[in-house]
């Protein structure tokens, strides 16, 4: 599972910032390559006990598996990494789920 930890956007692109479990990487997402967006919450496990995390799936044209990213780490809260990624759908007529 992959951790979102920033999340920006322009006109018609997406960079996210995904610690990928060894190091952080960069993803740009243009606006035509993405069929859905979901939003949903997912329990893990954190030592002893479990958490509820938010999560979001990104599906992708042309990609069977939607590109997974869980909040954790990231320099926003859950809920802004969320609205920054609602608000960047909205602008440019990408289908929401959740």
């Amino acid at each position: 599972m992959m951790t979102l930890v920033d999340v920006n956007f322009d006109r018609s692109e997406m960079l996210l910032h995904i610690h990928n479990g060894k190091s952080v990487v960069k993803q740009q997402i243009s606006s035509e390559q993405i069929n859905s967006i979901q939003f949903g919450k997912e329990t893990v496990k954190s030592l002893f006990m479990k958490k509820t995390l938010p999560k979001v799936e990104i599906h992708l044209k042309g990609k069977d598996d939607p590109l997974i990213l869980q909040s954790g780490k990231n320099k926003q809260s859950g809920e802004q990494a969320h609205s920054i990624i609602r608000l960047f759908a909205e602008k440019n007529d990408v289908p929401l789920e959740g």
